[in-house]
């Protein structure tokens, strides 16, 4: 199925094989370091790998492949809301500084971002998307999780939901939604399909290389303090100098997936293949309180 991570497939090496390989090799380094306190001669673990090197290769690949199904089995919302966290104190920052007028409680908004898509549509995209948005997508956005009614049919309740969302936060959010659309652009649109999950596959790779790093700063930190080979603290460094660059930009990422699920669920919609609706041809509804996108 496309989409779906496999063992020999691109996104199987991206998102599983290469942020586990790098979390093993991590681990077999201080495996090494740690020979001394182990009392096994280091001498031993290199020949061992030299003169086996099928049998070493085979445990890196599988061994590579497990910690990197641990790894995607980790939830991206995680590096995600750390992402808006550092934004928004970043923000918080900027503002005491410069009186920078950018809005911080924006960044803490959780996945799947429906007030950005509210600013985003109000403000940067065209009058067919907008009506899309407002009588299709917000209506089921704002759904509550304990209704059982539909949105598209009951008013009342939209209404209500999008009260509590106001009152509660993201608690909601209809997430269940955007895997639907999902399913539904890569059944009928390819093209659309195949933009999707590479986007998706990004941040996916990038969530799972967050753990990874995170997990191999907590293994090899303490293992070059105890080896007294203060030389090797540059790797701790640089993976987190690495994971505040993935903080930096992973919620962008999660925006633009977010986004080109959104343009797609438009095409298909208004190419007549959204199942049980028909293109609308009213007038887009109005947007309330509608802010700058940030």
């Amino acid at each position: 199925m496309e989409g779906v991570p496999s063992v020999g497939g691109a996104r199987g090496i991206f998102e599983i094989f290469i942020p586990g390989a790098f979390l093993f090799i991590n681990i077999a380094g201080v495996v090494y370091i740690s020979t001394d306190a182990l009392h096994l001669p280091k001498d031993l673990f290199v020949q061992s790998l030299a003169a086996q090197p099928i049998p070493a290769l085979t445990v890196l690949v599988t061994f590579s492949y497990l910690l990197g199904i641990v790894l995607r089995l980790l939830k991206a919302q995680v590096p995600d809301m750390l992402s808006g966290r550092y934004l928004w104190l970043g923000c918080r920052i900027e503002s005491a500084l410069f009186g920078s007028k950018k809005q911080p409680n924006d960044y803490l908004e959780e996945f799947p971002y429906f007030n950005y898509l509210d600013k985003l549509v109000a403000k940067k995209l065209p009058v067919h998307a907008r009506d899309f948005y407002c009588n299709t997508w917000r209506k089921w956005a704002t759904c509550s999780v304990e209704s059982s009614s539909s949105p598209s049919q009951d008013t009342d309740s939209v209404k209500a939901a999008e009260g509590k969302r106001t009152e509660a936060g993201p608690t909601f959010y209809n997430r269940e939604f955007i895997n639907y659309c999902k399913t539904i652009i890569n059944s009928v649109d390819s093209k659309c399909s195949t933009e999707m999950y590479f986007t998706e596959a990004m941040t996916r790779y990038v969530a799972s290389m967050f753990y990874a790093l995170v997990f191999s700063i907590f293994v090899v930190f303490p293992a070059a303090i105890m080896a007294h080979m203060e030389g090797l603290l540059i790797f701790p460094i640089l993976y987190f100098l690495a994971t505040l660059v993935i903080l930096r930009n992973m919620r962008m990422l999660r925006v633009k997936e977010v986004e080109i699920v959104f343009a797609a669920t438009v095409c298909v919609y208004y190419a007549g293949n959204w199942p049980g609706a028909k293109p609308r041809k009213t007038q887009p509804a109005p947007l309330p309180n509608a802010q700058p996108v940030i």
